[in-house]
């Protein structure tokens, strides 16, 4: 789908931030991951998967994994038909991404993503593509996937302070960090 009027960002857009989907074991579903390119010039778009995990850190919600499997591995149940996607400026493109569920897999939320890298495409002046260093732009869209049957929900509030220590206030609101712990399947 082409957007002649898409503003030049200099970003790209991939979105929604958060799918969840409810797959019963041994079956399949389809949902779609939107992409954008308002970055002014011609891109490859490619499409990986990696899993995720909460961040220690507090300034930031999750950590993507790379190659890694976490113990909630979505990422290997996860396929596109196509990975690699070129837009020009205003081209938009829904992708369809496949969650198949083994037969064989336990109840329980199972954490994945959608990652999407930008590799600009430059040409020289008799055509040919060519190659250089590039700073690869990378934007994921989480997968929250319930395999339904006997799940545990279990939480516990592991931390609630004011934001930064504070103790002292000179304007309002307040900020508050809380930090829970999951302990059930999902």
């Amino acid at each position: 789908e082409k957007h002649e009027d898409a503003p030049i960002e200099n970003r790209f857009v991939v979105g929604p931030a958060k799918i969840e989907a409810n797959v019963p074991a041994g079956e399949s579903e389809v949902v779609f991951v939107d992409l954008e390119n308002r970055t002014g010039r011609t891109e490859t778009f490619v499409v990986t998967f990696e899993d995720f995990k909460a961040s220690q850190d507090a300034n930031q919600t999750v950590e993507l994994l790379g190659e890694e499997r976490s113990a909630t591995s979505l990422k290997s149940y996860l396929s596109v038909e196509k990975t690699s996607y070129t837009l020009f400026h205003g081209d938009r493109v829904r992708v369809p991404v496949t969650i198949s569920i083994p037969a064989e897999e336990t109840a329980g939320g199972k954490f994945g993503s959608v990652v999407v890298s930008a590799y600009p495409v430059t040409e020289g002046l008799d055509g040919e593509v060519e190659t250089g260093a590039v700073v690869v732009g990378r934007v994921a869209s989480l997968l929250f996937v319930t395999v339904p049957g006997e799940i545990i929900h279990s939480a516990n509030t592991e931390s609630f302070r004011i934001a930064k220590n504070a103790s002292v206030f000179f304007v309002a609101p307040v900020e508050f960090q809380v930090a829970y712990k999951n302990s059930g399947t999902t």
